[in-house]
């Protein structure tokens, strides 16, 4: 089950997380969410594990 602990491990790793908690680019992978905008709407380029995927989830989820 995903919780934040585990969520932000695994975003941490991806190096995802921006400082106002969106998700932004990275590394490796690409991800664009910007919580103020209120929406449900992000853009995934990259190549994510379904535990990945399931950690972004649980992030827009629970960090608004």
């Amino acid at each position: 089950m995903m919780n934040e602990q585990k969520a932000t491990e695994i975003l941490t790793a991806l190096d995802c997380i921006g400082e106002d908690d969106s998700l932004c680019g990275s590394r490796c992978t690409y991800t664009d969410w910007h919580k103020e905008d209120g929406t449900d709407n992000i853009v995934l380029d990259g190549d994510y594990t379904a535990e990945q995927l399931e950690a972004i989830v649980w992030w827009m989820r629970n960090k608004r």
